[in-house]
């Protein structure tokens, strides 16, 4: 039996396949519109002032282009960048958007695998092979790969997108290639050749790892165009030059616009904080490439995770699964390589697996296992096991009745299985709390979960729950083997609930803990700087901020702190400088403000401090600036301009919150009102507006 083409136009199927695989994929997905930020998303998009689009102008849209979360000068990932900056035109922070537009990739990846499917089956290498019913397999082999669990991470992950995007051009690139070599017309061949090209730059421009495109249809070449007789044709010969080339041009160009440094030298310092060498990384990639493939094969909900607590492999003896991972990985490649022409579509599929896990699961210094990085290998994976579903309902159909039967009971059952994998697995990443947890309750002694575990009760000020969970986090029993420092994130955590509570002696110790272990963290410097000052260890604090002020970018928060300290240390004229630099940052910084005009005041320029204090007072309208303004006043020997400030001040606050300010305590930041001279005049002025209020009161009862 055929493929009955006649009977249902091409068009009309394709159309039936796509909205069949939509309402697979939205229901499978549907519980993930509501998904919150999870783990870099924060750093990359919520944190990232360079996605934060807020109009289509040609230097803004330029910005999402240059929008590495590092330093902001060098080209990175500028098509996925640019779509979150789009979403954030659109909406903000409002994670609805970005998931529908990453369910939106997702099925138009789906759709763009099965007509490549199609394509595929068209070839010259499946010319002859006796396989009908092409449709229903590029379709079934679709379907199951947009619906296996081990998708979650890239689709409900909404910064992971980057993978996704990536593994969509990259099949529309593969299609676009086979569309071409199929098609007899020279000038739509070359239009879409052209569009492969377009489709290979918009690919890397989504993420690196598409770098193997030009390698992936060398592949496709020799596996489904290349005659049978074992010679080279010379298109296939000028194909696989220009594909290297292609590669090639494409490296040195990504190299150039990223402003990497030499290659050795640039893993030479990504290893630097990783604890793990170059060596070992690459050993335990096979037994990662392992897992992975277990995982596509066994996905139960307990093997599926956010990050996994894999051993790293420190030789090939050790652990005892590194040397068998490698014969197995080597010896698969080898047994795929020897029958590719025998059996084209099943080695096909797992070499563009193990050709598509080059990137990232080799020597580059990345963190050794994410599920997300199957996205674009596993891709043909699914379709040896669709060919062969269909394969034996063809055959037993006529033969055996209940065979067709049972194997079809088994594909919708497998299609359900996973659709209710996916599902579940989404709802995991409901929440920071059961997604942390969820990490936590699999791998009890990976470090990560326990810190982000307790920075998610940090954020809700439930402080005993944090606490606990950055106790545990100290544990020497857990493993940290994805970053050397990773113990330096509980005690700078620890020591900022110590110093909410106002404890800086312990807060102190804590963070001088972590700067120790980051000693090259100098934003763990100025936090410490920060407690010092609250402590009144003023000269303390100055010396680290004289080493932090010239290693890292320069915050308005840093130069208040040194210009604070200054004060406290009685040398406001050294201190006015870096109020002025900081305003000049931050022209509306209360703390630069206010601090700035008691400096001038300590020098005796009250008419200059009283600017400074009044533009304080017209930004936020606060008591604050209204104290200060009676205090300068009286300093200046103007009482009657104190009584004034004084008549404002109670009029648009109540007595209690005026009150409350003057007996607000204080910390080493924080400069003390002289209440002693304040509180007499604001008497004065509550008098003279109860007397005033009574006049009225009379008046209007004579009359």
């Amino acid at each position: 039996m055929g493929d009955n083409t006649d009977q249902h136009p091409s068009g009309a199927r394709n159309q039936i396949a796509f909205y069949l695989m939509a309402a697979f994929i939205i229901t499978v997905y549907s519980n993930t519109l509501n998904v919150p930020w999870h783990f870099d998303d924060t750093r990359n998009i919520l944190e990232n002032s360079r996605i934060h689009m807020d109009n289509l102008l040609f230097e803004t849209v330029k910005a999402t282009f240059f929008a590495s979360i590092n330093d902001g000068e060098h080209l990175y990932r500028p098509f996925a960048c640019f779509s979150f900056g789009l979403n954030w035109l659109m909406g903000g922070d409002s994670v609805i958007g970005y998931h529908i537009v990453n369910i939106g990739v997702h099925l138009l990846t789906a759709f763009f695998l099965y007509l490549t499917l199609i394509a595929l089956f068209e070839t010259p290498g499946m010319a002859g092979r006796n396989f009908d019913y092409r449709h229903f397999t590029a379709l079934l082999s679709a379907i199951l790969w947009a619906l296996h669990p081990i998708q979650t991470q890239a689709v409900t992950y909404i910064v992971q997108r980057m993978a996704s995007m990536a593994a969509m051009f990259y099949i529309i690139g593969i299609y676009a290639y086979l569309k071409a070599r199929l098609n007899p017309s020279r000038i739509i061949r070359n239009l879409l050749f052209l569009s492969c090209g377009l489709a290979f730059v918009l690919a890397v421009g989504s993420k690196e790892n598409a770098i193997t495109f030009p390698f992936a249809l060398i592949l496709v070449e020799f596996t489904f165009f290349n005659d049978l007789t074992g010679k080279f044709n010379k298109k296939t010969i000028v194909i696989t030059i220009a594909a290297i080339l292609g590669a090639v041009l494409l490296i040195g160009l990504f190299i150039l616009y990223s402003g990497s440094k030499n290659p050795y030298e640039c893993l030479s310092e990504l290893y630097s904080v990783r604890s793990f060498t170059m060596t070992e990384r690459f050993l335990t990639q096979f037994r990662v490439l392992f897992f992975y493939i277990s995982q596509i094969i066994y996905p139960i909900s307990s093997r599926l995770c956010l990050m996994h607590d894999m051993e790293i492999s420190v030789s090939l003896f050790h652990p005892w699964t590194t040397l068998p991972a490698i014969i197995f990985i080597f010896s698969l490649t080898g047994i795929c390589i020897r029958f590719l022409r025998r059996f084209p579509m099943p080695c096909f599929s797992i070499l563009f697996f193990f050709l598509a896990h080059l990137v990232e699961s080799s020597i580059l210094p990345l963190e050794p296992v994410f599920e997300h990085r199957n996205y674009l290998p596993s891709l043909f994976l699914f379709t040896p096991l669709a060919m062969a579903i269909k394969y034996g309902i063809n055959h037993y159909q006529n033969e055996h009745r209940l065979m067709p039967v049972l194997l079809s009971c088994f594909t919708v059952g497998l299609m359900i299985s996973l659709g209710i994998g996916t599902y579940a697995r989404n709802a995991v990443w409901k929440s920071e709390r059961t997604l942390w947890e969820d990490v936590a309750a699999k791998y009890p002694k990976l470090s990560r979960p326990y810190s982000y575990l307790g920075a998610y009760y940090l954020n809700r000020k439930e402080y005993k729950e944090a606490f606990r969970y950055y106790q545990i986090q100290l544990s020497p029993d857990l493993h940290r083997q994805n970053y050397k420092y990773a113990v330096a994130v509980p005690y700078f955590s620890l020591a900022y609930i110590y110093a909410i509570q106002g404890e800086y002696d312990q807060a102190i110790k804590l963070q001088r803990k972590a700067v120790n272990l980051m000693p090259l963290n100098y934003e763990l410097r100025s936090k410490e700087a920060l407690y010092l000052v609250k402590n009144n260890q003023y000269a303390d604090a100055i010396d680290i901020l004289n080493i932090v002020l010239g290693k890292i970018t320069v915050t308005p928060i840093m130069l208040n702190l040194k210009g604070t300290s200054l004060l406290r240390l009685d040398q406001p004229e050294d201190a006015i400088p870096f109020f002025r630099k900081s305003l000049h940052y931050s022209p509306t910084d209360p703390i630069a403000n206010m601090y700035i005009g008691i400096a001038f005041a300590k020098t005796g320029k009250f008419d200059v401090a009283e600017r400074f204090f009044q533009r304080l007072y017209n930004e936020n309208g606060d008591i604050p600036p209204l104290l200060r303004l009676i205090e300068n006043s009286l300093n200046a020997g103007n009482e009657e301009k104190a009584l004034k400030y004084a008549d404002i001040t109670i009029m648009r606050f109540p007595r209690i919150a005026v009150k409350a300010e003057l007996d607000k305590p204080m910390d080493g930041q924080e400069m003390a009102y002289d209440k002693g001279r304040i509180t007499p005049v604001l008497t004065k002025a509550f008098r003279k507006r109860a007397d005033w209020i009574r006049a009225i009161e009379e008046k209007a009862e004579d009359d």
